[in-house]
């Protein structure tokens, strides 16, 4: 059975404007991209403890051929999504939506 999965406003936010981002170059590159942000949805959906917690308690798992990362807490009804982190900027700064 899968995971319920949902996603943080600012976590859609953030995946949102990673997609415009690469819509600049080519809509095939946003396609790709929102492609592989669908990738590690479906793998949390189907195994959420796939990936090793974090000190925090968060997971962490990475988009395939794109510089991001899908960041998520288990909690008692599912998954929420905290954050679409790009792996080279402002490392953390997601970490104040643990408290939602």
């Amino acid at each position: 059975m899968a995971t319920p999965v949902d996603f943080h406003h600012l976590a859609e936010v953030e995946a949102r404007a990673a997609r415009r981002y690469y819509a600049r170059s080519s809509a095939g590159l946003a396609a790709r991209f929102l492609a592989a942000l669908d990738d590690p949805v479906a793998r949390v959906e189907s195994n959420p403890a796939l990936w090793p917690p974090d000190i925090n308690g968060t997971r962490a798992c990475r988009l395939r051929k794109f510089p991001y990362r899908l960041v998520y807490i288990e909690e008692v009804v599912g998954v929420l999504v905290l954050a679409v982190v790009h792996d080279r900027r402002r490392p953390g700064y997601w970490r104040r939506r643990l408290t939602r």
